[in-house]
């Protein structure tokens, strides 16, 4: 028996579609197909793939917690790296000329250590090098409100050796501009001693003071300076007449005696004390009467006669009185 037309297309039909299903179950599409069967092959290149945002994986907890959790500073705020410890002993220090850098730091270190302060003082007594006792003294006098320091000094001061005698008052000098103790031990080192070394550095000490001088500091100095402005040696004789200027607009009955160094034995005593008059002018007619006869001395210096119309003309001149100033100088011409 014959199968029918309509029967026949419906078994074609079935048959078609169940091969397209069967196609399709054996060729998946591209995007679902095991990525391994992707794979470059030989000789090709990897395409980079762009990073998934949503799969990223989150900083690891050591830098989140700098980026996120570490507070915010201003510049201002950062710490200052720590400063790097003195390592000295008291033995290394002045061996060599120290810096300007080390010598501040030495002097702190000695300010904020009393150990090392106290080796570092010492090595100052027991030094012999003057180059090194020169740096110890100044780094000790660098030093305030240290009243072991001027204890120290007075041992030395006294203690028989020059040396140790003219380190002492290195270190007085610097002391005594805040230390009354130190400038007292420099007045009885001026008083007792007859070494003119020692007498001249006792002079320099004391020319740092002044307006810190006590009153009755002042009445001793100049008690004892005076007789040394007639001393044989013309440098001490300098020295005297240039420290009692410092305190003649105080004192002005020192003018007669600075008058005297207007007609000293030494041509340079006569300048340094003519040049004191100039940097201090005095009203006293008695100055101007000795500095006119150094003007009108022909024996003298023309330098000297030169400087003593230069003071004369810093005090109050007549008319006929300035005009014989000028006529001798215009003779130096």
């Amino acid at each position: 028996m014959m199968p029918s037309k309509k029967l026949v297309f419906c078994f074609v039909l079935l048959s078609l579609a169940a091969g397209a299903a069967y196609y399709s179950l054996a060729n998946p599409p591209q995007s679902m197909s095991n990525p391994t069967q992707n794979s470059p092959g030989e000789g090709q290149q990897p395409v980079e793939k762009a990073p998934d945002i949503a799969t990223r994986e989150p900083p690891s907890p050591s830098i989140a917690k700098t980026v996120s959790e570490q507070p915010d500073k201003q510049p201002a705020e950062q710490e200052a790296p720590a400063t790097q410890e003195l390592l000295i002993e008291p033995w290394e220090v002045a061996t060599t000329r120290p810096s300007d850098e080390e010598f501040y730091q030495i002097v702190e270190h000695m300010r904020q250590n009393p150990n090392f302060l106290a080796g570092v003082m010492h090595e100052f007594q027991s030094e012999t090098d003057p180059e090194r006792l020169k740096w110890l003294a100044f780094m000790l006098g660098d030093l305030r409100d240290k009243p072991e320091l001027t204890a120290l000094a007075g041992q030395m001061l006294f203690s028989g050796d020059k040396q140790s005698t003219m380190s002492a008052l290195a270190l007085l000098s610097r002391l005594q501009k805040s230390d009354p103790a130190a400038r007292d031990l420099v007045l009885q080192s001026l008083s007792a001693s007859q070494d003119t070394e020692v007498l001249g550095a006792s002079m320099n000490a004391l020319a740092r003071a002044t307006s810190e001088v006590s009153y009755s500091q002042k009445q001793q100095l100049l008690q004892q300076l005076s007789p040394l402005t007639q001393h044989p040696d013309v440098l001490l004789r300098r020295r005297s007449y240039a420290l009692l200027f410092r305190w003649v607009s105080d004192e002005p009955h020192l003018n007669q005696q600075l008058i005297a160094g207007l007609v000293d034995q030494d041509a340079k005593v006569r300048r340094s004390t003519v040049i004191g008059f100039i940097d201090n002018p005095q009203s006293d007619i008695n100055v101007k009467l000795a500095l006119m006869d150094m003007l009108n001395n022909t024996q003298e210096l023309e330098r000297n006669r030169k400087l003593a119309a230069g003071a004369l003309k810093k005090l109050e001149l007549k008319p006929d009185e300035e005009k014989h100033i000028n006529a001798i100088l215009k003779s130096f011409r």
